[in-house]
């Protein structure tokens, strides 16, 4: 009885030492294996990981999303006549105009040549700014007096432009061209410093330009009032459409320093402006060139 008992004990004992070895893989190295078994650590690291190169990437892409600008700017502007140019009263010859005052603005789009930031740090865009307009304010020259007698060679029945008078100057101007975006601090560990960027760029367009001279009876030196000869002449100018429209092509270069935004920038315009007179029948079709030099300081948003 007891070797029977033994016999079933041992025999119960191999057949769950088998039981045990039929349960594992045969192909299984397992002092080789365990050492590509990823521990709870391992994970967490390769998560945090992850989560670090997405943040930075989101960051880096709101560092560089703003690519829409609007500026709003003050400036100097001059007026050079290319030619001889009669300034009606007082001088034989035109100068310079000097603007008194101007105010601007700007709105455009800066579109990506390539898509993904140089070292992180520049992108070269096209920009198409497709509003620009400007307001300048002429002070008077020579007194503000022109003389409603006088007229250009040969055409008795016109008047001379009278330049001398307060003018005020509006343009409109569409304009292309490549543009640089650099982020300076993109490799300093401070996050805020990176949004600073430097922008600078050269564009070509063209340029719409209106003047007008203000009406003023008092500044006539021709003071007859009759209703013929001189008299006439004197209450036709009074009254007339006294501007010039031009136009011509414009170049401007400019930088801006902006952090997310908002900026501050300086531009440089110049343009090569053909006049004509809008009353033709009054002041007849002479036209005349002039040279616009433009320095413009603006506040830039950026979206």
């Amino acid at each position: 009885m007891k070797r029977t008992l033994n016999f079933l004990i041992a025999g119960i004992f191999t057949i769950a030492v088998q039981a045990q070895t039929e349960g594992q893989p045969d192909n299984i190295d397992w002092q080789e294996d365990s050492t590509e078994i990823m521990s709870i650590k391992d994970i967490i690291n390769e998560q945090q990981q992850v989560t670090t190169h997405n943040r930075l990437e989101s960051h880096f892409s709101n560092v560089w999303s703003r690519k829409s600008y609007i500026n709003l700017g003050i400036s100097t502007t001059t007026l050079s006549p290319e030619e001889e140019i009669s300034a009606g009263y007082g001088k034989e010859n035109l100068d310079d105009l000097k603007n008194k005052w101007a105010i601007s603005f700007q709105s455009g789009r800066s579109y990506r040549l390539h898509p993904v930031p140089i070292a992180n740090t520049i992108q070269f865009y096209l920009d198409y700014t497709w509003i620009d307009l400007t307001l300048n304010s002429f002070g008077s020259e020579n007194s503000g007096k022109y003389n409603s007698l006088e007229h250009p060679d040969g055409e008795e029945d016109k008047y001379m432009m009278p330049w001398n008078l307060k003018k005020y100057e509006a343009s409109y101007t569409m304009s292309l061209g490549p543009s640089a975006s650099i982020c300076p601090f993109n490799y300093i560990d401070v996050p805020l410093l990176h949004y600073m960027q430097l922008h600078f760029y050269y564009h070509i367009g063209y340029q719409l330009s209106g003047i007008l001279m203000s009406n003023d009876e008092d500044a006539d030196v021709n003071t007859d009032n009759s209703s013929s000869g001189d008299g006439k002449r004197h209450k036709q100018m009074k009254d007339n459409l006294k501007g010039m429209w031009g136009h011509g092509l414009a170049n401007s270069v400019g930088f801006a320093v902006s952090w997310k935004g908002i900026g501050i920038g300086y531009e440089r315009t110049s343009s090569k402006l053909k006049y004509t007179p809008l009353s033709t029948g009054d002041f007849g079709k002479e036209e005349n060139e002039f040279k616009a030099t433009r320095n413009r300081v603006f506040i830039q948003f950026r979206m």
